[in-house]
């Protein structure tokens, strides 16, 4: 069964798990909400590498939507809005550019020096 409530602190409001800034997209949507509402699913999604349950992304997109006065609700319906969550939900996460580990500058350094005094064998 899915969860339905969102876990401690999974809201807009947590930089970790949603940047303010797509809020701000779509309160200032001059668009399709509809669109502008999957992107910012996408991004959350992504952001969070897949990890987060029914009831988180439909507590975010709850509260993205009550920041342009509940436009997504009152025009396409809670119906709606899960089946956005829940396609969302389907797609495969590659890694977020915030996510990547890249190896330290003596991890590199020490590598090229590696390769440095590397030379083929004649073929």
């Amino acid at each position: 069964m899915a969860v339905l409530t969102a876990a401690a602190g999974v809201g807009i409001d947590n930089p970790a798990v949603f940047n303010p800034a797509w809020a701000d997209g779509y309160r200032h949507c001059t668009g399709s909400h509809w669109e502008t509402m999957r992107s910012i699913l996408g991004r959350v999604w992504r952001k969070n590498g897949g990890t987060l349950t029914l009831g988180d992304m439909l507590t975010i997109s709850r509260q993205v939507d009550a920041t342009a006065g509940l436009y997504f609700l009152r025009k396409y319906g809670e119906t709606r809005l899960r089946d956005l969550v829940r396609f969302t939900m389907q797609q495969p996460v590659s890694p977020s550019p915030d996510t990547i580990v890249l190896p330290s500058a003596v991890a590199v350094t020490r590598a090229a020096l590696r390769l440095a005094h590397f030379k083929p064998k004649p073929i």
